[in-house]
């Protein structure tokens, strides 16, 4: 008898800066992957041009995309997003998701200096 194999779980990502994947990431993930989410919380421009979330339950909503990945992808948006001096580390979150509240790992700011509040998403 063959042994069966087991497909890994699947784990949801929040992605609301798919620009800072473009070039890195646009094919490995595709042009608009996943489907349209929100995370409560703030938007900051970091020195280097991208965006950082501070989630915060009382927040307004932050546009994005929730996206599942195999476990095995994670390291590689952690060495794309949440680099040496990115100011950005992985954290789950709360996505709402349609009319759902689901957990997903998002690369979310870990000290505001250097970065500013954003009014609008740009």
């Amino acid at each position: 008898m063959r042994p069966r194999l087991t497909r890994p779980e699947a784990a949801g990502v929040f992605l609301y800066d798919t620009h800072a994947l473009t070039g890195e990431a646009e094919g490995w993930l595709g042009p608009r992957p996943g489907i349209a989410a929100a995370v409560r919380g703030h938007l900051f421009r970091g020195p280097r041009g991208h965006l950082g979330l501070r989630p915060d339950p009382a927040g307004a909503p932050v546009s994005g995309r929730y996206v599942e990945l195999l476990p095995t992808q994670l390291p590689v948006l952690d060495f794309l997003l949440g680099g040496p001096g990115s100011g950005l580390e992985r954290q789950e979150v709360q996505v709402v998701k349609g009319l759902r509240l689901l957990p997903a790992q998002a690369w979310v700011l870990t000290l505001t200096t250097g970065w500013r509040p954003l009014k609008e998403r740009p």
